[in-house]
């Protein structure tokens, strides 16, 4: 063996166990701890969709307050009920959809898709809407939400209806 080769071997006798050792670290690192898993996650996601469901099959407003950040704004674009494009706290969303809720009657609300495994801490869900003003037709509409994890728990970043 050349003194070359003597050499790279000892390198990579030096700096193959290094590597192993930082990449089993940088996964560890990466890796939920016990009792932190998606399961936990996950339940927080389902009671963010129970509380988008209740509020629409039941016409409550206020029932959306679980998803609703203090301290950050919705983006709603709803222009089929009168909502325009903007930002909204969540007192503001809560008094509007109150006020759509009060002269629309919801026929159904009906979740299209459910979000699957979260991604980045974002989900997204659409539903249709269906409703009509007091003695008037029924109208339809496909509403997506846009949820964020935080560490309180997902709250609603957008409710826009799509075309």
């Amino acid at each position: 063996m050349t003194s070359t080769q003597r050499r790279l071997n000892a390198i990579v006798s030096l700096v193959l166990p290094l590597t192993i050792v930082m990449t089993c670290s940088a996964t560890a690192a990466s890796a939920p701890s016990p009792g932190s898993g998606s399961s936990g996650s996950d339940a927080s996601l389902g009671a963010a969709v129970r509380s988008i469901e209740i509020a629409f099959k039941r016409r409550d407003a206020h029932a959306l307050r679980p998803v609703l950040s203090r301290r950050g704004k919705v983006f709603l674009s709803i222009p089929a009920v009168g909502i325009e494009d903007g930002y909204y706290g969540s007192d503001q969303v809560v008094a509007l959809l109150d006020r759509v809720f009060h002269v629309r009657e919801t026929l159904q609300f009906a979740l299209e898709s459910r979000p699957g495994r979260p991604a980045r801490g974002g989900a997204t869900l659409t539903g249709l809407w269906r409703f009509r003003m007091r003695g008037g037709s029924p109208i339809s509409i496909r509403l997506r939400f846009v949820l964020a994890s935080a560490e309180s728990g997902w709250s609603i970043r957008e409710l826009r209806e799509l075309k």
